[in-house]
């Protein structure tokens, strides 16, 4: 079963239960000027968003855990992201598997939440993801 997992630790997303979508596809509104690219693997995020979203159960995205072959835990999968969703704008992908973020093991429900908790005062955050099996490093100015 998939976990729900504050991934939106960048944007605004909203799961969508009405008739007509999928259950729990993420929907955005509006394109977020918020988030704005300072190199191809570094963005900026705006604080008073990264707050407000922080704190509003909105800003669920749907991840679940990946094991290797041998069951090690390797971190979780996000899937629902939309092209030009916020998520998307800040350079995370479907099937990007989160390991660390700023060096703090993600392998369990645990750990992801207390990086969450982090973010309320972080400066700067560093997300180590698999994107298709290649190591990539996701670097966040928080302003």
């Amino acid at each position: 079963m998939p976990l729900l997992l504050l991934a939106a630790l960048l944007c605004h997303a909203t799961v969508d239960s009405s008739p007509d979508t999928a259950p729990g596809l993420l929907q955005v509104s509006a394109p977020y000027s918020h988030i704005r690219a300072l190199g191809p693997d570094t963005w900026a995020v705006d604080r008073v968003l990264l707050d407000v979203y922080l704190g509003s159960p909105g800003g669920l995205a749907i991840a679940r855990r990946v094991r290797d072959r041998e069951g090690q835990v390797l971190g979780f999968a996000l899937t629902g992201i939309i092209e030009d969703s916020p998520l998307h704008q800040a350079g995370l992908r479907n099937g990007d598997v989160l390991r660390s973020s700023n060096d703090r093991s993600l392998r369990t429900a645990a750990q992801a939440w207390s990086a969450v908790r982090e973010l309320r005062r972080a400066r700067q955050v560093r997300l180590d993801v698999l994107r298709r099996g290649r190591p990539l490093h996701l670097h966040y100015v928080i302003e």
